[in-house]
């Protein structure tokens, strides 16, 4: 691998919910080639080209494009995937490049036809500054493939749109190595995955009379990784001192944003009585499960009147 000359971030910054036992895993490929269409541009690669391994180009005539695989058995079934970071090399030393990568879910060997599958989850713009590192953020499309139980997330990287003036070949470095691309991605095993939440929404300290009959409002608050409207089963909350506590009343039917970050939260209402707080307690428990079974949990601080 050539040395570097420079840098370039292409990934948009998350914030994430709070969590406990966070894990991180950084894989290698497991598969990798480059493919080549002769020309005219039809959409289908006629050839895997193992001498063009790396070569990324689109003159409008002749194109190469590089695919590889990564496993993810290493990533236990029902895992919440917080983030994942792709990271590749590029060379480039001839005018201004667009590059694009594609993702696909893959069965742990490149094969032709993958080289023409489409589903843009990263793109950057490459000068000609000779060779770069790009961190892209492809987190939303390897957490579905985990959600919907896939073994393999393949990418292929290609020039779009054409540059009919280029004369050399892009290429992405470390490939015969095995050492680069890397994805690297953080999620939480199966368990109970930590999600915000606000108890009593604008009220701060969270008082709560236990001699009331009344309902406490609680927020179940969505990040960029959780969308709690779309995740959250309803009927599966429980609400309390314990958190396993069947105090649920009703959610709100009209979707809210509780926090003011552009993402739309979920406010259910739990029966104070139910909930069961004692004097001295000094949090809330939620607890839940997503749609798909995951289970999830969330505390607030609480102050409980006598």
């Amino acid at each position: 691998m050539k040395p570097l000359a420079c840098v370039l971030v292409v990934c948009a910054g998350l914030v994430l919910a709070s969590r406990a036992a966070a894990a991180d895993l950084t894989l290698n490929t497991v598969s990798v080639a480059t493919a080549v269409d002769l020309g005219p541009q039809d959409g289908a690669f006629d050839l895997i080209s193992t001498l063009d391994l790396g070569a990324v180009n689109n003159n409008g005539w002749t194109s190469f494009r590089t695919a590889f695989e990564f496993g993810l058995s290493g990533i236990p079934a029902g895992s919440a995937v917080h983030s994942a970071r792709l990271t590749l090399v590029m060379s480039n030393f001839e005018g201004e490049r667009s590059l694009e990568v594609h993702g696909y879910a893959g069965n742990g060997m490149v094969e032709l036809d993958d080289f023409a599958r489409a589903g843009r989850v990263a793109s950057a713009g490459l000068g000609s500054q000779g060779t770069v590192t790009l961190v892209m953020d492809v987190s939303s499309f390897v957490a579905g493939l985990v959600a919907e139980g896939q073994g393999f997330a393949g990418f292929n990287v290609r020039e779009d749109p054409a540059n009919a003036a280029n004369f050399l070949v892009m290429r992405l470095e470390g490939l015969a190595g095995n050492v680069l691309p890397l994805l690297s991605i953080e999620f939480t095993p199966p368990g109970d995955q930590i999600v915000d939440m606000d108890i009593k929404p604008g009220s701060v300290p969270n008082t709560i009379n236990r001699a009331s009959r009344g309902k406490i409002p609680v927020a179940i608050l969505s990040s960029p990784t959780f969308d709690a409207t779309a995740h959250v089963d309803i009927s599966s909350l429980t609400f309390g001192r314990t958190g396993d506590e069947a105090s649920l009343a009703f959610c709100d039917a009209d979707v809210q944003d509780v926090n003011n970050d552009g993402l739309p939260d979920v406010v259910c209402h739990f029966e104070t009585q139910a909930a069961g707080f004692l004097s001295g307690d000094t949090q809330g428990i939620l607890k839940g499960r997503t749609q798909t079974g995951a289970r999830f949990r969330g505390t607030d601080s609480v102050r409980v009147l006598r």
